[in-house]
Parts: structure tokens; C-alpha cells; sequence
């Protein structure tokens, strides 16, 4: 039976109710990537109805904006144009088991998630130039042997917090009772098939059907072809056996050539595409495309999507896309109306189907409306000059563009 989200106030966001965040390194929890975490490293067994939640649900039962992170639809939606709230969010069949009992209302703020994804630590294998230490141990060991870059989105470094093995059991422990309600499990790193709790994943799996359920990944896809192809091998008997409903793997890039090495420092494009194509070619997988918007990935990002165009033609590919808030200096809109040949370009590449280009519209507008924000643009520079030294990179020979809006 298919249940649409029944709450239609002016501000209300289906994630608030139906998705789960856990970041079990930091023990904290959030119901959407733009939205605060609050700690629940003392309620692991109820962390979906931390009071934040609750009471960010309460005022969108009010038609509030809640705060706490909603700010970046609201932005784009007083910017006339399209969220991701106001988007899809709300049209996905999502709604958690308390409200699915309920015809008219009242319509309860306790409740159990149909989408949990969790951060279990930030073992990464790569060093993507907007990431930060909190999502890649490579970064912060850079950090740590360097100093600090700057003072924004946690790059001065990240810190366990204690009692990460005892929340981990207690999150197991929450699958154990919940999971039979989840549509969606999501694993996000870090990269997820790099941690040894990928495995403890599998085993979970491996022990307890879960026939509705949707395993899914965000991956870089940076790991040897063999053992690559034997994971996947692993996860596709679970779903010719019943055991799992499907597989998703959304593959993290945002652009092509060197460019893409470079904001994905430590990726091989060749390594990359040949796992991408064992996963196109030789699996039931469900893929999807999830690409970063920011100065140092805009300019090529309409090469890759061209090539998505071809792989298309073999499998269904989903895409998404999202903007960066934090670090300020690696937000598009700094670019402001030099963005738009860009965001024009993608336009054009991209098919005009299922509200891709709404959304990409959305962020052409947010961005394109900003002022040029030369000081946070000399900030940039002055980030990627100490990438340059630390990682014997190049960004002047592959983003010339900024220098020439920064002598303006």
C-alpha cells in the first residue's frame, strides 16, 4: 500500500519525520544532511526523538520554518526556486508507521524511521578538497602532520568521541527491534567499503531477512577491481536469496579530467570507471550519481554528465546533486553571475526529465542572484595555494578562471 506524506503545512519536510542520521564517531543525530545534529549518545535507543527533533517537527505542524539547517531550502525557495523539499522529499512514500495509522490528524512527532543512514567513522581513502577531517582520516592526518588549513567546517580536526564501541552495540541493538520498519539503510563514510563495519554489515544481513529493504551505499568507488567485484558478489546473493529488496550504490563524482582527480584528490579515473562499469554492465545494482557543486567542480562537471548520457543508454541512472554551505569559500555563489555559462552548459547536457532540471534551475538562481564574493574567492585561492604544497598539486594550470575573476 503506498502512503503519501499527509502533512501539507506551508514548511513541513517529510525527512523530518522519516529519515535518521547517526554519526555513531561523534554520537550525534540529525534528520537531514543540512540539518544540526543533536547528541544522542545517551539515547541511542530512541535517537530518531531527540527533543530538537521533536520540536523542529512541532513548528513545522505550525507552518514555522524550524531553523536548525532548514535555512538552505528556504533560501533557495525565497530565491523562487525549487528545493529539495519542495521538490521530491515530500512526494517519496516515506511515511513512518505512526502516521500511516493516522487519517486526519492529530499527527504524532514520536515516531520510527523509514530511512536510516549511518556515518559509522571517518575512515576515508581519498581527499577531496571541499571534505573536511570529520569525513576523511586522510584529511585529518594531514591536518595533523601540517596544521590546520582554516578555521571553517571543522578543519582544525576531528575528534572521536569516547565510547564509540559501546554506542555501536547499542546501535545494533536498535536494528535488531527497528530494522523490520526501515525502506532504506544507508552506509556513508568516510568511505563505506573501506571500514571493517562494512563487514559487520554484511553479517547482519547475512542472518535476518529483510525482504522491503533498500541496502544503500555512497561510495568513491576507489578499491582494487577484483575484491570490488567480490563485495558486490556477496550483496547480490542476499537479493537473489530474499534476503534484501535491492541494492544501491551512489557513486560519488562530480566532473571529469584532471579536475576531477584534483577535488577528489587521491581518485583514478580509470580505476573508477572500470568498477563503475562492472556495476553497469555485470549487476542487478541500482545506480545512482551524486555530484558536489562548488568552483573547483562546476567548470567540467557538463563532461561528465555527458558521459552519464551514454552510460544511461545501457541502465537507468538516477542523479542528484547538492551545493556546499560549509567551508563559505567553497560555496558556488561566491562565483555569483560567473557561474551561469556553466550552470548553462550542464542545463543543456542534462535530459529535462524527472525534475533534474528544477532542481539544477534552483541552484542556478541561488547562485547566479548572489554578488561575486571576491573575498571569499582570495580565500579560496589562498586555500587551494596550501593544497598545492601539501599534495604537489597544480591548481592554477586547472581552474584559471579564478584568477582572472580575482583581478577583476
Amino acid at each position: 500500500m503506498s502512503f503519501e506524506f499527509p502533512i501539507k503545512t506551508a514548511t513541513a519536510c517529510q525527512y523530518k519525520w522519516t529519515w535518521s542520521t547517526v554519526f555513531l564517531s561523534t554520537g550525534t543525530s540529525s534528520s537531514c544532511h543540512r540539518c544540526k545534529g543533536w547528541d544522542v549518545s545517551d539515547m541511542m535507543d530512541d535517537f530518531h526523538n531527540h527533543p530538537g527533533k521533536i520540536s523542529d517537527r512541532e513548528k513545522m505542524l505550525k507552518g514555522e520554518w524550524p531553523g536548525n539547517g532548514c535555512e538552505y531550502c528556504k533560501k533557495i525557495e525565497e530565491a523562487g526556486g525549487i528545493s529539495e523539499r519542495s521538490g521530491f522529499i515530500n512526494k517519496t512514500d516515506q511515511v513512518p508507521p505512526e502516521i500511516e495509522k493516522v487519517k486526519f490528524g492529530p499527527y504524532p512527532t514520536r515516531v520510527t524511521p523509514r530511512i536510516l543512514e549511518v556515518y559509522f567513522n571517518n575512515l576515508c581513502n581519498q581527499k577531496c578538497v571541499y571534505c573536511s577531517p570529520y569525513f576523511s582520516s586522510l584529511i585529518q592526518r594531514e591536518v595533523d602532520k601540517f596544521g590546520p588549513l582554516s578555521d571553517e567546517y571543522h578543519l582544525d580536526g576531528f575528534e572521536e568521541k569516547p565510547g564509540y564501541e559501546d554506542r555501536k552495540e547499542k546501535f545494533w541493538q536498535w536494528m535488531e527491534k527497528y530494522s523490520q520498519n526501515l525502506y532504506q539503510f544507508h552506509i556513508l563514510g568516510g568511505e563505506p567499503m573501506y571500514i571493517p563495519e562494512f563487514e559487520e554489515t554484511l553479517e547482519f544481513f547475512k542472518t535476518k531477512k529483510h525482504p522491503n529493504l533498500n541496502f544503500k551505499i555512497f561510495s568513491n568507488l576507489k578499491h582494487s577491481t577484483e575484491k570490488f567485484k567480490k563485495k558486490i558478489g556477496l550483496i547480490q546473493d542476499f537479493i537473489d536469496s530474499g534476503y534484501l529488496k535491492s541494492f544501491q550504490v551512489v557513486c560519488s563524482i562530480d566532473n571529469w579530467g584532471p579536475q576531477a582527480e584534483f577535488a577528489r584528490h587521491g581518485m583514478k579515473l580509470d580505476q573508477w570507471e572500470a568498477n563503475f562499469n562492472h556495476l553497469l554492465y555485470d549487476t542487478d545494482t541500482i545506480l545512482n550519481i551524486h555530484s558536489t557543486i562548488s568552483p573547483i567542480t562546476l567548470t567540467t562537471m557538463a563532461d561528465f554528465y555527458r558521459k552519464v548520457n551514454e552510460w544511461s543508454k545501457v541502465k537507468e541512472i538516477e542523479y542528484g546533486w547538492n551545493t556546499i554551505a560549509h567551508p563559505t569559500f567553497m560555496a558556488p555563489e561566491i562565483l555569483g553571475h560567473h557561474a551561469g555559462k556553466y550552470f548553462d552548459e550542464l542545463l543543456e547536457v542534462v535530459p529535462d526529465k524527472a525534475d533534474w532540471h528544477e532542481v539544477l534551475n534552483g541552484f542556478k538562481t541561488q547562485v547566479i542572484t548572489h554578488d561575486v564574493d571576491y573575498e571569499r574567492i582570495k580565500k579560496l585561492t589562498d586555500y587551494l595555494d596550501n593544497i598545492d604544497k601539501r599534495r604537489d598539486t597544480d591548481w592554477k594550470s586547472l581552474y584559471p578562471y579564478l584568477n582572472e575573476i580575482k583581478a577583476i
